[in-house]
């Protein structure tokens, strides 16, 4: 077949209408991804692997598409969820301007396994997975722990479509490193066969027949892997990358005769994250291929996608690929290549560009016993954040691979996604509403007591005890929304719901209180799977370290939250004044709390219906009518609706009761106040209603600062102090000259240690660097 190209940003002679076409495709898909970012979220934590008991400290990165940091106060959910998919911990941190920190205490009852640490926007309970960070972890205390996986053989055709009759290039992805691997038709027969590499990754090329079916198989197995259909119509595409950076790439279009795609117009358009440019306009002929060049000046730095669409936006063929310039940011670090034991380290870090001028950025750093956590591999925060998040599972690439580019480019053929054209040049581009709220959303199913049914139509008040916080909502089929605001640590919630009618247009309310809600659980609910793994018969060397109590004693087990002490300030001081304050210690004391209402509060009544005890507030005539029961008791600030209990209190040991009636300060508080409120405060100050039913809720985790050990000062120089993480500072930002500067002390660890720096440029360029280090021990000094 021919194509005859007509390369738009080169011709003098564009038709209006090809030029129409250009400038409506590249507007159409800039407005797209303006309106259909893809945040990212990305952890780094201070090790991989962690003993029963020890804390993960990390940094969050909340950013967007050209890796800026989210404006604003966000929060994270973060979860520690088990090989079973069961949830170990979960808790919310803050993320303010794209950046968090925080830490998560494994229990030092967690047995032995893989783990994996999940992060995900608060609001986002049934996650898009573009939305959500994971990193296994591993919890070791004896031997080594390694994953278990089955076999994986996976296999993708360049341009996404297998077409018959012309030379497919064929992509295969293994978990079995260096395995041999066969292609076979459906005859049985042996048509190739491929060795993969280290990395179990390899290609090979077919010319596959109409209606025939292939199949790949790992030598001395029986298992088969199909290889996708064999299409009948098509363009098939090939990317050929030039040897050097002054080459132009090839792009290779294929086809065959008779294809339905003859004299057919197709679009070529080359695009990134977040814009595309038309590169040419192509007709089909008769010659076997074609090559469209491409030069690199055009290529975007990063990740690049080429798009083959027909007259109608049909994506026949797609195909990703990295392109990386020379390096835009170098960061390094000045440091000494050795230290004594407990001497203090200064370290300087650096950021510039490529021709040496100082760039301002934010960067976290961490320095580890590389004898005791061995090197993990981790892709570069670069990687991590330009690369991951475009494939559909995680992978690490050892840029000191030469081939490594080459390897990550069959990831990519494997993995990659489409643009989404069909959505891009659809006439119903509308925004996607990805907002998050400065608050966690919790979502109940709220059901009767007695008959397990669904409640509706309800208004219903949620109080948090500790923060004083009050909102009305509504139930409706049996679902409740509780937005709560921003708290560190845990409080209790307290709800009132009722339900209502209408007399002469004139609405009624009635309280119900055979009322229960079962909040939805804490875990996103569609991650993680299930996964795999076996302990050896090898012993794990930071388990070894870890279980040694004698050199142990500063590594993490110091590091545990502190108890959050709610605000104890009063509820009138929260929400609203008292209007009629009693001292009751001024009178005689009363036996009961009836006579003390009776004889000292007019502002309360009491009667008796039966065995029912009944309180009711005095409140002004607009108030009345809406009134439908016991006021609510707020005592040694906590609330309750149990007149029973507040009877029940000893009027010689209460100090002041004090009662809320205004009708100015009880309307805004809407059912928790249209029957007043009473303020009781006992000498003893933490009354507590028995068998009350407390449902807990959590807020943000409180972050911790990592402890820092200044050896200089140490009360007793002869007690050892070794560590696996010898320093982590979160978050530390460059001053004008682009410089960076921490200090730490060297711990009793004697070996190689290894300082890495990993940050974001203001201009949202990812910077990472790693350097060695020794410590030696101090009796060489002299």
């Amino acid at each position: 077949m021919k194509l005859s190209l007509i390369v738009l940003f080169t011709s003098a002679y564009l038709s209006a209408a090809t030029q129409t076409s250009y400038s409506v495709l590249t507007q159409k898909y800039q407005e797209f991804k303006n309106l259909n970012q893809k945040n990212k979220i990305h952890l780094i934590l201070n090790q991989e692997k962690f003993y029963p008991g020890d804390t993960v400290f990390f940094k969050a990165y909340f950013v967007n598409a050209n890796l800026i940091g989210i404006k604003g106060k966000n929060q994270l959910e973060i979860n520690l969820f088990d090989s079973e998919g069961m949830t170990i911990l979960n808790q919310r941190t803050n993320v303010t301007d794209g950046i968090g920190k925080n830490q998560l205490i494994i229990p030092d009852t967690l047995k032995d396994g893989l783990y994996l640490i999940t992060a995900h926007p608060s609001w986002l309970k049934n996650a898009d997975k573009d939305l959500v960070f994971s990193r296994q972890i591993s919890v070791v205390s004896g031997n080594k722990i390694i994953a278990e996986e089955k076999d994986k053989l996976l296999i993708s055709v360049e341009g996404g479509h297998f077409l018959k009759d012309i030379d497919n290039s064929v992509s295969i992805v293994s978990n079995k490193a260096g395995t041999n691997v066969e292609i076979i038709n459906d005859a049985g027969q042996i048509i190739s066969e491929i060795r993969l590499d280290n990395e179990g990754i390899g290609s090979f090329i077919i010319k596959p027949e109409a209606g025939k079916e292939y199949f790949a198989r790992m030598t001395n197995t029986v298992k088969q892997f199909t290889l996708p259909k064999v299409e009948n119509d098509g363009i098939g595409l090939q990317l050929i990358k030039p040897e050097n950076n002054t080459e132009e790439y090839l792009i290779r279009l294929k086809s065959y005769e008779g294809s339905s795609l003859t004299n057919e117009l197709i679009q070529v358009i080359l695009s990134n994250h977040s814009k595309a440019q038309f590169i040419s306009e192509c007709s089909v002929g008769t010659k076997e291929h074609t090559d469209i060049k491409l030069p690199q000046a055009t290529l975007y730095e990063g990740l690049n996608t080429i798009s083959i669409l027909d007259k109608k936006g049909t994506c026949l063929a797609y195909r990703s690929f990295y392109y990386e310039r020379k390096k835009s940011v170098t960061a390094s670090i000045q440091i000494e290549n050795k230290y004594f034991t407990r001497e203090k380290v200064a370290a300087h870090i650096s950021l510039s560009d490529s021709i040496g001028n100082p760039i301002k950025g934010e960067f976290n750093i961490r320095v580890i016993n590389s004898n005791i956590v061995q090197s993990e591999k981790r892709n570069s925060l670069s990687d991590a954040l330009s690369i991951i998040p475009y494939l559909k599972e995680d992978t690490y690439f050892n840029r000191l691979d030469s081939g490594w580019q080459a390897k990550l480019d069959s990831k990519l053929i494997q993995l990659g996604e489409p643009p989404q054209w069909d959505e891009i040049l659809s006439a119903k581009n509308n925004k996607k509403s990805l907002s998050n709220p400065a608050t966690s959303i919790k979502v109940g199913k709220a059901y009767y007591k007695d008959s397990k049914k669904p409640a509706n139509d309800l208004d219903i008040i949620f109080y948090l005890q500790k923060n004083k916080s009050i909102q009305q909502t509504r139930i409706e089929n049996g679902r409740v929304t509780l937005f709560t605001p921003e708290f560190e640590g845990e409080d209790d919630l307290f709800f009132i719901s009722e339900t209502y009618h209408y007399v002469n247009g004139a609405k009624h309310g009635e309280e119900f209180s055979n009322l229960i809600i079962e909040w939805e659980g804490e875990k996103a609910s569609n991650f993680p799977s299930r996964f795999e793994w076996r302990k050896t018969t090898q012993p794990d060397e930071y388990a070894a370290f870890s279980k040694n109590k004698q050199i142990i004693q500063n590594s993490f087990q110091d590091f545990s939250p502190e108890s959050i002490k709610p605000s104890q300030n009063d509820f009138e001081e929260e929400v609203a004044k008292a209007d009629i304050s009693i001292d009751v210690q001024k009178y005689d004391p009363f036996p009961t709390m009836t006579e003390l209402i009776k004889e000292v509060i007019p502002s309360l009544y009491h009667r008796k219906i039966g065995k029912k005890n009944i309180v009711r507030a005095n409140l002004s005539t607009r108030m009345s009518p809406k009134s439908t029961g016991d006021p609510v008791y707020i005592i040694d600030g906590i609330a309750t609706k149990n007149t029973t209990f507040f009877l029940s209190l000893k009027p010689i040991e209460i100090l002041k009761v004090k009662i809320i009636n205004d009708e100015n300060k009880l309307l805004p508080l809407g059912l928790f106040g249209k029957n007043g409120i009473v303020l009781v405060q006992t000498k003893a100050g933490n009354q507590s209603e028995p068998d009350r039913l407390i449902t807990p809720i959590k807020g943000l985790n409180r972050s911790l600062d990592f402890n820092l050990i200044d050896y200089s000062l140490s009360k007793n120089a002869n007690k050892p102090f070794f560590r696996s993480t010898l320093y982590w500072n979160s978050s530390i930002k460059t001053d004008s000259n682009g410089k960076g500067n921490i200090d730490f002390f060297c711990t009793d660890d004697i070996g190689s240690m290894m300082i890495e720096v990993q940050g974001i440029t203001d201009g949202g360029k990812p910077f990472s660097v790693v350097k060695q280090f020794e410590i030696v021990p101090s009796k060489l000094k002299n």
